[in-house]
This record gives structure tokens, sequence and C-alpha cells, in this order.
């Protein structure tokens, strides 16, 4: 294990224990200007001297809002600078700036996530704060303000943009939700028992981690005796736990996340206020009555708004979709509600290729990226023809539970086919991995998708039920 990775690793672990110290401090002030001021010094740790980019975006985007806070485009604005300085960070080294560390390009990915984010929020403040004063007996405008606006003032912005919590490997989280941070001041969150049930896949995982660091890596089957040397069968059983290790890695890497977070009380909201994860609460009424009682201290919380891994729904859910809502949940969120529906088009697998695209394009700029991530929506079109073809046909709970079961181990196996992308990145690499394997995920993938709409063909319509009269 590389020592960046170990220090990178203690980082995290370290950040655990600073958030019961935060949470000491009743002045919101102080704690805000104690989350910035340890969020810049874990970046500069990490970053080193590549951190000159976090914090040159992360000004440039909060001057962009200042300058245009009145503009109803600025998140339009703000989507287009920081994507483009993405690109840049990306190919500096083409233009004589040294090449950042993958830790360096992990801290760039969430940020430009948190950037435009607080530009779409001060969209949002603006707007609702003009059809409140517009129109006063409009509630719906003026509760979601009261509960969904921020204070866009610099120092705010900075503050949010450079705080320690998911500096370096999310979960992505609003500025409205730092803001609820700050001003939380309740006694009664459920951080030990949250604590808790989060970091019960760790041990595991963490121990899965490290045994198979040891016996597969990426750089051992880029050499040609590998190819040379085994069979079909010793590459495919290779890639299964090659996908196991890059699991493991993000799970033990998002469960700390988690409780960095929990243990700041960031993304604590009441349980009957529905909150869901990378957005905050979802049912805002709820939260009005509770204020209109006073009975914070009677509140029961809960910490889904910065949930960001299910490692257990993602290893057994039978459903491509499932699967994918359950992995890094709040950049999921966030593509959603930034991206997927801003799509000018009413096609869903066209709107997918266009979110996956973009989706690439953020996690990096190697082909990789894109084979990996663009054949989600054609793995999601197959699973949707064939729950339609054949698992709706089907009367018998003991065929149903057979067809999941099926349907799970083929959707991880799927999985681990296109992940070899992720792995390997380059061109070459990948096709000649996919090509050792024959392309079975690729076949696999187009014979569902004719062969259910064949069965769709074959499947007789119901009769209508309307006689002439």
């Amino acid at each position: 294990m590389a020592a960046d990775d170990v220090i990178y690793g203690l980082l995290l672990f370290l950040s655990i224990p600073f958030g019961l110290t935060l949470r000491t401090i009743s002045n919101s002030v102080y704690r805000e200007i104690l989350c910035t001021a340890s969020g810049l010094v874990l970046v500069v740790l990490v970053c080193r001297q590549h951190a000159i980019h976090a914090l040159f975006l992360s000004t440039t985007n909060t001057v962009l809002i200042l300058i245009f806070s009145k503009n109803r485009y600025l998140h339009i604005y703000s989507f287009i600078l920081c994507f483009s300085y993405l690109a840049f960070f990306r190919t500096c080294h083409l233009f004589g700036i040294p090449k950042p560390s993958s830790h360096s390009n992990a801290v760039q990915l969430i940020l430009t996530l948190k950037l435009v984010g607080v530009a779409t929020e001060v969209v949002e403040t603006r707007k609702l704060r003009d059809q409140s004063s517009c129109d006063p007996d409009n509630k719906a405008a003026a509760l979601k303000y009261k509960y969904t606006q921020i204070d866009y003032s610099w120092p705010r912005l900075l503050s949010y943009s450079w705080c320690y919590i998911g500096a370096l490997t999310g979960p992505f989280y609003t500025c409205r939700t730092y803001q609820d941070m700050l001003a939380n001041q309740a006694d009664n969150l459920p951080l030990w028992s949250d604590l808790k049930e989060r970091l019960k896949p760790f041990p595991v995982c963490a121990v899965i981690f490290l045994l198979l660091s040891w016996t597969v890596s990426v750089q051992s089957a880029r050499e040609e005796a590998f190819y040379e040397e085994t069979s079909v069968l010793y590459r495919w059983f290779y890639l299964f736990f090659l996908f196991i290790w890059f699991r493991v890695r993000f799970y033990c890497a998002w469960v700390l996340a988690e409780c960095i977070a929990v243990t700041a009380g960031l993304g604590a909201y009441p349980v009957i206020s529905k909150p869901r994860s990378g957005g905050g609460p979802t049912d805002l009424q709820a939260l009005e009555d509770i204020d209109v009682s006073s009975k914070e201290n009677k509140t029961v919380y809960n910490f889904e708004a910065i949930r960001n891994i299910l490692p257990y729904d993602c290893e057994t859910s039978t459903s491509v979709r499932e699967t994918i809502r359950k992995w890094n949940m709040c950049v999921q969120w966030w593509l959603v509600a930034h991206v997927y529906k801003n799509i000018p088009v009413q096609n869903k697998l066209a709107r997918g290729v266009v979110l996956m695209a973009i989706s690439s394009f953020w996690h990096g700029i190697h082909p990789g990226y894109y084979a990996t991530l663009m054949s989600a929506p054609f793995l999601i079109l197959a699973e949707d023809l064939m729950e339609k073809s054949v698992r709706s046909q089907l009367s018998n709970a003991k065929l149903i539970r057979l067809y999941d079961i099926i349907s799970t181990i083929i959707t991880m196996r799927c999985f681990e086919y296109y992940a070899v992308g992720v792995f390997f990145l380059q061109y070459n690499e990948i096709w000649r991995f996919w090509s050792s394997l024959y392309f079975y995920g690729h076949f696999a993938t187009i014979l569902c998708i004719l062969g259910a709409q064949v069965l769709l063909k074959l499947i007789p319509k119901p009769k209508s039920d309307n006689h002439r009269k």
C-alpha cells in the first residue's frame, strides 16, 4: 500500500473524533471558522502543491456568485466554469504544470459538485424570496424559502467550500445542510448509535481489502504474462476478486466519511421530515410543525441526509437500477437534481446516456470511464425488458424467487465486467482484457435486449373488455 494511501486513511480516521470536539463549541461562528481552517489544512496535507487548484476554483466560483447572484442563469455559468476547470485540471500537465495526484483528483471532484450545487441554491433562494414577497399568501413558497434558503455571503460560501467534512472523499451535502449543522445545538442526536450502525461492515470490508491488496492488482493484469500464461477461467476469477477489492475499498472510505459527518452533527434531521441522501428533508411541513410545537428535545433525529453507501444492499440487490442507487448515493442525488431533470429530452434511454456522459466526464477524461458508465443505460434497458418479458409472466412465488437470485448473480457479473473500463482506463488495455474474455458481457446485454423484445411480441395481449352495445 502506498504511503499516500496510508496518510489518506489516517486523516480520515482522525477526522472522526475531531467532530466530537467540534460539537463541544457552542458558538456557531467559532465552529464555522474551525471547520474552514481544518478543511484547508486537510486539503493541503493531502494535495500539497496541487491544493492551489481547489483554492483557485472555489475563490473564482465565489466571485462569480457575488457578481451574478441576481442572474437566473448563475447555476449554468457555475456549471460551465467548474466543469471547464475540471478539464484543465486533468490536462494541466500538457501545459507544463505538475500532474495532480489521485487524491487531489478526489478533492476536486467533490468540490466541483459543491460549487455547482451552491450556485443553484443561490438561484433558488432568490427565486423563492421574490415569490414570497410578491405573493405573501403563497404559503408553499414561504415554507420552502424558510427551510431551503442559504446565506450566500462570501465568508459562508468559502467556508462551505473548504469545510473539512467530505473534503477528501465526500459525501456531497448542500450548503443548507452545512448551515443547519452550524445552527443545530440539539443534544439528543443519535451519534453513538448511528456510528455503531454505520461501522458494522467496516471491519469485514477492511480485512478483505487488505487481503486482496496483497493478492490482486490492476498492474498485474497489464503484464503480457497475464494473458500468455493464464486461462479464460483464471482471468474471469481474477476479475471477480479484483472487483471485490474495488468495492470494499470504496465501502471503507465512504463509511469513514459518513462517520466524520455524523460526529460533527452534519445531516442530522428529524426522522419525520423524511431526509434524503444529498438533498436533506423532503417533508418541510413536518419541520414547520416541530418549530411550532417547540418540542426540540423530544425530536427523533437520523443522519440519512449524508447516507452515501449501503454495502449490504449493493451486494444483495436484484436490480441494476437499485444497485446504482445504493452506490455513492449523495452523488446520485446531485446528478439527478442538477443534470437529469434539466435534460431537454423525453426519451429515458437518451436522457440516461446524456446523464452518464456527464458523469463520465466528471469522473475523468480517460476512455475507460465512458466505456463503463455509459453501459449503465443499456444494462437498465435490458433489465427492464427482461422484467416485462419474463418476471412479470411468472405466477409461482418460488420461480420469482429463483429469477431474483439469478438476477442478483447476473447483475454483479455485469458490473464487474463493465468495471474493466474503470480499472484500466486506456482503450487498448480495456479492449485486450475484454477480448480475452470474448466480450461475454456485451453479448449477454445484447442477447437480453433482443431476446426480451422477441418474447414481448410472443406474449398474447390481454383482450379488451369493451363490447359493442
